[in-house]
């Protein structure tokens, strides 16, 4: 079985142990990844990643997967939901959810409409079972650490951890090595370890131990690999990808003396490449520090966090004295060693005077960069959990970090950002390039007129730069400066010029689909016809004067198919097989003409079972109107085609559903109608009467390939056109219309298909805003009635015996049908307001309130 995984802005070392896991167990994986260049811990502009979800999803797709996983942290939480939504929309595959935030807010996130499974915590072992189960067809009942949903309920695993490290493979490079080599090449990440001996309040260390001891787990928290199961895995990967540099991710690298004792003889004879690794200032002393630069290293990060003791041991929960972290940092400076330092910008009890002082410490200790993150909470933290008891976060803004709905990341403003910290951090950030200047400043309150927008990019890197130029090779934490501006211009080449040349192209591609359309559309005008729009314009545009441009009218809702979308069953349910009166319908008609109504649809209903619509054709034609019949193509004849033409009916618009006969007859419950269309199709070409083939597009279709083997089939018939419509919510589509609807990845496939159709197609797919509360459109039933719409259940009352101009006059506006949306029959909000619009007709008064607001 394949299994697809997700992931975004950076490499996952998670999603690597268990794409090595699932292949050594025989099953095979992939990767589609998504750069977000724009929207990552290095730049947010999240603008320009519009479309981001909708490609990852049908990229995903495309792969045809038995599983996909997504290994999420809190910060691209709403992009995997994103995401997970979109291939929801296109596959019936399940999701798996993973990492970080699924495992500290579990519960949370299986509630998620979006989450099918759950992985709690370590993932090799439960993934590989699942995947077993998955692949013989059975469910995942029983197995450790995977949660899943039967109905409303959660069915919750229990958690284990991996116990045996060792035991498991190298993760699998290859996955995101073959995505982008930089991966790999400039630096190659590894974690020697799980878990961390100390108990921050703000890191997802604290959380996680909080929920597997919640969760009734006792297995042991920490865990490291041997040091020789470590080498074996950088000595083979060296070989294979020749990388020049190694970042040890582990929370904290050094804590355990013994096994760096033994690192550091072993490190330099069996890889001997520089590293980077994160070190806690109580375990950094002088042996410590001396084993990283014996075994080479060239870079660490530390955290400070703040200058406090006070804040930091009663906010933090860490319990070492600031003096030692500067013993630290001067240990680790005098060694050679590059040194990050990292402060928390914007903790509970932290004022103004805290936050200088944190700028004083930062410029009068030396590092190789100050780093300065915003406060950001994160769910099942301790720090969290204080702050939502204390009030200090909103109900709404708690739920949304354990919902997974706030997405800001620590280094873009957190839950903390204010101008004034802003400027103090850039202050922060500035003193690793020039201590006394940042002291001056600070001293005169020169800080404040630094800009807000933050210095870091620029900062970091010069300090980086001066680094190289003073003799450290690799004074990087992951990816080098080179490395970083390889990736970025890769990705803007590879993905987002060739996604800004396909916008490009689409709109070229729209442009001629639109055009082609238009001028079939112009072939059916004549002089009387071109100047009845020219009126209806005038009037409705310039005059403002309630004019309607369409009319549906429908003489009959008898008809030979039962078609499981039909929008017509209410009313065929009240009128039955009832036929209008000759003279009623010729009536109606004059008035519709009168009023100056440009284009007239018979549709129903099958119009052809009315004995006199080519007299009904001709009474409208004759006064300029734009004649259009509906036909489901079992009635129609070459007499009636020659009739309707002799009428002066504009075209001919034959409902045509699938290419293939059997799909067509059976949407339609009627057998040979396929067959039947085909041949109206051809009669139509024969005479010489303008015919389009008219269908509807679902996101299924318009996927699968199924809309284009249509338009094929409408050209091979001899339709002039095809008109492509989107779902409307009735009859077999009303409780599906959210998974058909057509979102703009799936219009962009009806858009190809319809450029490549060799015919015009008018694409209406894209809703555009009704007009419907001005009398944009009408529609005259059997017995003379008028609704408003054809896909709205209602009926005026009444309105058989009152002349259609005084309907158009008061028994429209927007205090009956609320202000203009998109389609009112189509719009969510709208029907869920008026559930009675999915049902039989329902009479209302002419004047007076309305249905809906």
């Amino acid at each position: 079985m394949k299994t697809v995984f997700v992931r975004a802005a950076t490499e996952s070392l998670g999603i690597e142990h268990l794409s090595a896991a699932l292949k050594a167990r025989g099953h095979d994986t992939a990767l589609v990844y998504e750069p977000l260049l724009f929207d990552s811990f290095r730049l947010r502009l999240p603008f320009f990643e519009p479309e981001s979800a909708a490609r990852t999803a049908r990229r995903v797709v495309e792969l045809r997967p038995g599983l996909v996983g997504f290994s999420a942290e809190s910060d691209h939480f709403p992009w995997a939901l994103a995401v997970a939504r979109e291939i929801k929309r296109l596959s019936r595959v399940p999701l798996i959810f993973g990492g970080v935030h699924p495992s500290t807010a579990p519960e949370t996130a299986l509630a998620r409409p979006e989450v099918d499974l759950l992985c709690v915590g370590d993932g090799e072992s439960a993934l590989c079972a699942l995947a077993d189960r998955l692949a013989a067809g059975a469910g995942p009942e029983g197995i450790p650490n995977i949660w899943y949903k039967r109905g409303a309920e959660q069915v919750k695993g229990p958690v284990r951890l991996e116990t045996d490290l060792d035991a498991l493979p190298f993760p699998d490079k290859d996955l995101f090595f073959n995505e982008y080599p930089g991966f790999v090449r400039d630096t190659y990440s590894i974690v020697t370890g799980r878990g961390c001996p100390n108990a921050c309040s703000y890191c997802h260390n604290s959380s996680m131990r909080r929920v597997l001891s919640r969760l009734g787990c006792r297995d042991r928290f920490l865990r490291r690999r041997s040091v020789d199961n470590v080498l074996k895995e950088l000595a083979a990967a060296k070989g294979k990808y020749g990388f020049r540099r190694v970042s040890f991710c582990d929370d904290i690298f050094i804590s355990d003396r013994a096994w760096l004792e033994e690192f550091a003889a072993a490190y330099p004879r069996r890889v001997g490449l520089p590293f980077f690794c994160n070190v806690h200032p109580a375990d950094a002393d002088e042996r410590a520090v001396a084993l990283l630069k014996a075994a080479g290293a060239s870079a660490v990060n530390i955290g400070v966090q703040t200058v406090s003791e006070k804040l930091r041991r009663e906010c933090l929960g860490r319990a070492e004295s600031t003096e030692s972290s500067v013993k630290a940092l001067r240990l680790l400076r005098d060694a050679g060693l590059f040194v990050y330092t990292n402060f928390i910008f914007g903790l509970p009890g932290q004022d103004d005077a805290e936050l200088e002082r944190v700028a004083a410490f930062a410029a009068a200790n030396p590092a190789g960069f100050h780093d300065v993150n915003w406060l950001r909470y994160y769910p099942g933290t301790a720090i969290f959990e204080k702050a939502r008891g204390a009030g200090l976060l909103a109900r709404k803004d708690a739920a949304a970090v354990e919902g997974g709905e706030f997405s800001v990341p620590y280094g873009h403003g957190g839950h903390s950002y204010t101008a004034r910290r802003a400027r103090l951090r850039n202050l922060v950030f500035l003193s690793s390039l020039f201590p006394a200047a940042a002291r001056g400043a600070l001293a005169a309150g020169a800080w404040r007129l630094l800009p807000a927008f933050s210095l870091r990019l620029p900062a970091v890197a010069a300090r980086a730069l001066l680094a190289r130029l003073r003799g450290n090779p690799a004074p990087y934490p992951n990816f080098s400066l080179a490395g970083s501006l390889r990736y970025f211009l890769h990705y803007l080449r590879a993905v987002y010029a060739a996604r800004a040349a396909a916008g490009a192209i689409g709109a070229a591609r729209r442009a001629f689909v639109f055009a082609r359309g238009a001028l079939f559309l112009a072939g059916l005008l004549d002089t009387r016809r071109v100047s009845r729009y020219a009126a209806y314009s005038f009037r409705r545009g310039v005059l403002r004067q309630r004019v309607p441009g369409m009319a549906a009218f429908a003489a009959t809702f008898a008809c030979q198919c039962r078609c499981g979308a039909c929008s017509s069953a209410g009313f065929r349910e009240l009128f039955g097989e009832k036929i209008m009166a000759r003279e009623t319908a010729l009536g109606r008609l004059r008035e519709l003409a009168a009023l100056g109504v440009p284009r007239l649809h018979f549709t129903g209903g099958e119009n052809t079972l009315a004995p006199y619509l080519t007299d009904l054709a001709a009474a409208a034609a004759g006064a300029g109107i734009t004649v259009f019949v509906e036909t489901n193509g079992l009635n129609v004849t070459r007499e009636l085609v020659t009739g309707l033409k002799r009428a002066g009916l504009a075209c001919l618009n034959v409902s045509l559903d699938a290419a293939e006969p059997a799909a067509h007859d059976a949407a339609r419950r009627s057998p040979g109608c396929h067959a039947a269309a085909l041949k109206a199709l051809r009669l139509a070409k024969e005479a010489g009467l303008p015919a389009m083939a008219s269908c509807y597009a679902t996101r299924e279709s318009a996927a699968d390939g199924s809309l284009a083997a249509l338009l094929a089939a409408a050209r091979k018939a001899g339709a002039g056109a095809v008109r492509i419509l989107p779902p409307v919510p009735s009859g077999a589509w009303a409780g599906r219309l959210e998974a058909l609807r057509l979102e703009g990845a799936d219009r962009e496939n009806v858009l190809a298909a319809a450029f490549a159709a060799g015919l015009p197609v008018l694409d209406r797919t894209a809703m555009v805003n009704c007009e419907l509360p001005s009398a944009y459109k009408l529609m005259i039933l059997p017995d003379g009635g008028v609704a408003p719409c054809e896909h709205l259940p209602y009926i005026f009352r009444g309105s058989e015996k009152v002349a259609i101009t005084e309907i158009v006059n008061s028994a429209y506006g927007e205090k009956r049908f609320g202000p203009v949306v998109k389609c009112w029959a189509r719009d969510a909000a709208w029907r869920a307001r008026h559930p009675e619009a999915g049902g039989s007709a329902i009479y209302i008064p002419l004047a007076g309130e309305g249905v809906a607001p």
